[in-house]
């Protein structure tokens, strides 16, 4: 599994995200990105909640998780993403999903995870300003 991200750590008072920052004088929100690689399962999971989690509790207002390169999401990890998005809609953030290959999206859609992100086919279409691109629901 690849997981990239780049992290600003600045004090601000938001008590689920300590490291919370406003959007800056052009109204700019910041982005995290999570890529997924290969296989997200049981040997994988672990390290995904960990970069996950630092995303979900940091300055960004909008994290990213991109599919589009998993080779393979299990039930369990499906499970994970569910959870992360409760996590996030207690925080007041928005945590979206760029679309991953067949086996991926079949996974999310039995699950009924699919059926709680928005998703977006690429990751430019992912951060770009909201202009109604995105399927799926909130």
């Amino acid at each position: 599994m690849i997981a990239a991200t780049t992290l600003e750590r600045r004090p601000a008072p938001h008590p689920d995200r300590p490291f919370f920052r406003p959007p800056d004088r052009d109204g700019c929100c910041h982005t995290a990105i999570v890529s997924v690689g290969g296989d997200l399962d049981a040997t994988s999971i672990g390290q995904f909640r960990q970069v996950l989690d630092l995303a979900l509790s940091t300055c960004y207002h909008r994290v990213v998780i991109d599919l589009s390169a998993a080779d393979f999401v299990s039930i369990a990890a499906a499970a994970q993403l569910g959870e992360a998005k409760r996590q996030a809609l207690r925080s007041r953030l928005d945590l979206t999903l760029v679309s991953g290959p067949p086996a991926v999206e079949h996974v999310l859609r039995v699950t009924g995870i699919r059926d709680l992100f928005r998703y977006h086919s690429s990751i430019r279409s992912a951060v770009a300003p909201s202009t109604g691109d995105a399927v799926g629901t909130d």
